[in-house]
């Protein structure tokens, strides 16, 4: 470590090319021939005197903060990676000037990502220097490709049987399900036996956590549910979050809808957990629809028709301002 001697401290300034790492982990949770990311940097010191110092020791860490710990609600402050690089000088001397080093940490596929959005655990990284006020903030975001692709587009078809309704086709398209993408949705119907009113569509995001703590325990915690946001080309600055029609469909004729949504931001929902990460919190997604509906005849009350399909939401960015 160096040594800070008289009244003539050095300064220590940490640089990263980029604050954003990207990771590639297999989807299928195979973490053989994994070569990992690269993280490179450099750390400037300016140093007024020649002083004795053994070596320079650069620190790469992961910690993610985990509440609702059993026995209460304390966090648990659990460490999931750790790295450290000792940069030895020659002569056991820093001598008085600029002096720049580079680093490199090589930061395995397997390493939960970066996130702070769920009260229930936040998981960060940092690089640090000697001093504790020296240090950077890295996020890891991970796709299942190799670098430079994006995830493929995704595209669910499900048909479905109503009495009231009659068939029912659902498809939701999005050239890329990530966190704050675009979601396509077209609900069409072909063809109710008898005449129905459509009230409302809404489509939503549920998220399941499982939480593994330090006595090993791996508790189901609920799920949460995010409606996503429909945009509505009409009214485009006035968030919505659910569609409502009242729309009458006639005996035999067909209705279609289309609508956009938004999936909430990297501020809202973890991305979806990998099989092969070492996140302390694995997360499952499921995208649904609800669609409420009331058949026109005397007495007939609302009804719903709800429909989910699992799905993997990825992470693409770190969040507005500082991480």
């Amino acid at each position: 470590m160096l040594s800070l001697i008289r009244n003539k401290p050095l300064s220590l300034k940490l640089e990263l090319p980029s604050k954003l790492l990207w990771l590639y982990p297999d989807a299928k949770g195979s973490s053989t021939d994994d070569e990992g990311t690269v993280l490179r940097g450099l750390v400037k010191i300016s140093s007024p005197t020649t002083r004795a110092a053994k070596a320079l020791v650069i620190t790469f860490e992961g910690i993610t903060y985990l509440n609702g710990a059993p026995g209460g609600w304390d966090r648990e402050k659990v460490c999931t990676i750790r790295r450290e690089l000792v940069l030895p000088f020659g002569d056991g001397i820093l001598r008085a000037g600029n002096h720049g080093f580079e680093f490199s940490f090589v930061i395995p596929s397997t390493t939960a990502v970066s996130n702070t959005a769920v009260t229930l655990a936040q998981s960060r990284h940092y690089v640090l220097a000697p001093t504790v006020e020296t240090r950077a903030s890295v996020f890891l975001v991970a796709l299942p490709d190799e670098p430079g692709s994006i995830p493929d587009p995704y595209q669910k078809t499900h048909d479905h049987i109503s009495a009231d309704l009659g068939p029912v086709r659902v498809n939701f398209f999005s050239p890329h399900l990530t966190q704050s993408s675009l979601l396509h949705l077209r609900v069409l119907i072909a063809g109710p036996p008898t005449p129905v009113q459509i009230q409302s569509i809404r489509v939503f995001l549920k998220p399941t956590y499982e939480v593994e703590y330090s006595d090993r325990t791996r508790p189901q915690l609920p799920p949460l549910m995010h409606d996503l946001q429909y945009i509505d080309l009409d009214r485009p600055h006035r968030p919505n979050f659910i569609n409502r029609r009242f729309e009458s469909v006639e005996a035999g004729t067909t209705w279609c809808l289309d609508g956009i949504y938004r999936v909430p931001d990297c501020q809202m929902v973890w991305p979806s957990t990998f099989d092969s990460s070492d996140a302390r919190m694995k997360v499952k997604h499921t995208l649904g629809v609800e669609m409420l509906y009331k058949p026109e005849r005397s007495g007939a009350k609302i009804k719903s028709l709800r429909m989910e399909f699992p799905v993997t939401v990825f992470s693409v960015s770190s969040p507005p301002g500082p991480l």
